[in-house]
């Protein structure tokens, strides 16, 4: 995520669905765990006004202001979408 994210994108619907962990073996025979994003169909620019996502991971400012003023959608959200993603798995 702070990769894209110092690139100036945000990948906006981080969720169970477009998260992959796979298992990397280093040369010492270490194993470790790695991350990876995926569908970024609704990723955007970092100025990006709309907000959306899948619902049980959404940042709780994004889900009020659905039906109220909108809000700039922002890395912190996509990082609160983590925390949720990771008390599900």
């Amino acid at each position: 995520h702070k990769q894209i994210w110092l690139l100036g994108i945000l990948h906006r619907d981080i969720s169970i669905n477009n998260a992959m962990m796979y298992e990397e073996v280093l040369p010492d025979g270490t194993v470790r765990v790695r991350g990876l994003l995926i569908d970024f169909d609704y990723a955007t620019k970092v100025d990006g006004s709309n907000c959306t996502g899948t619902l049980p991971f959404m940042a709780i400012e994004l889900l009020r202001a659905v039906d109220n003023k909108p809000v700039k959608h922002t890395a912190a959200h996509d990082l609160e979408s983590f925390v949720y993603l990771l008390c599900w798995i």
